[in-house]
């Protein structure tokens, strides 16, 4: 009996391993969609497969997945189409899309706009110079992108500022950290208005157009934050806050002597900020 039940389960287990063995070949040649049960693609060939079989190695070692007698490893399967494979390349273009313009809104305010190529800006971003036009029509409006993310940032540096300090306190918070010495050698990650404003008007309209849309936003929020925010004149007197503000730290920034540039900040805070406000 110990026998018959022996070899019984042997049996068993030759039957499943082959009845395993025959699937596999059936799935080496049968359409995955026919085999899974899967809507038809419009295109078989657009089908990428993935097979991954979870008894990989107990197959190397004991032939074909078993899992013991009569019990078979369940295949574990994948299946990619075209339109999973599409997501997944839009979001590896968008991320290399995004580190493009972060470099080169770093180049063009360390550099200036006539100062930034594109072989540097993709040689910087790790790239080959050739990739640039699956992401950019022209070098403008890659610029265009550029300013638009240099000044996004620097209003960000502003508004966490001004979200960080008491309501009265927010409008001088903002005007001290924007003359500070460290924003004022901080080129490369600073006001893009003051790093690239003379530059601005030998730049194309796609450019001009993105930087004057921050600079509205800047004098927006300058407005937004000071106490006679509502009343007449409050937008004016933001005009004049901002120009001063840039003035300044392109002044600051301009010249060569310490004293100087220290002496024009101090000027600038004295008229920005009253003592005795």
């Amino acid at each position: 009996m110990s026998h018959v039940r022996k070899t019984a389960g042997a049996n068993t287990h030759r039957d499943a391993h082959r009845a395993l063995c025959q699937r596999i070949s059936d799935l080496d040649k049968t359409p995955l969609w026919k085999a899974r049960g899967a809507p038809v693609p419009h295109n078989l060939a657009s089908y990428v497969v993935l097979a991954v079989w979870r008894q990989n190695e107990l197959r190397a070692r004991h032939g074909c997945g078993l899992r013991g007698p009569g019990r078979l490893a369940a295949p574990s399967i994948m299946i990619y189409d075209d339109r999973h494979m599409k997501r997944t390349a839009n979001r590896s273009k968008e991320t290399t899309h995004e580190r493009i313009v972060e470099v080169a809104a770093r180049a063009i305010r360390r550099s200036g706009y006539n100062g930034t190529s594109v072989a540097d800006i993709m040689k910087d971003a790790g790239l080959t110079h050739g990739g640039f036009y699956a992401h950019f029509p022209s070098r403008e409006a890659m610029l265009a992108e550029a300013a638009d993310r240099a000044g996004r940032e620097g209003l960000a540096m502003l508004e966490r500022i001004a979200a960080g300090s008491p309501v009265q306190e927010a409008l001088p918070a903002m005007i001290q950290a924007y003359l500070s010495k460290a924003h004022i050698e901080g080129i490369e990650n600073g006001c893009a208005v003051a790093a690239l404003g003379s530059d601005m008007p030998r730049q194309a309209p796609e450019v001009r157009r993105a930087a004057t849309r921050r600079i509205k936003e800047m004098i927006d929020l300058i407005a937004r934050q000071s106490p006679e925010w509502g009343q007449p004149g409050t937008h004016e007197r933001a005009l004049v806050i901002v120009a001063t503000m840039v003035g300044t730290l392109l002044l600051a920034r301009a010249v060569d002597d310490s004293k100087l540039s220290e002496a024009v900040v101090t000027a600038a805070l004295k008229q920005l900020i009253p003592a005795d406000r």
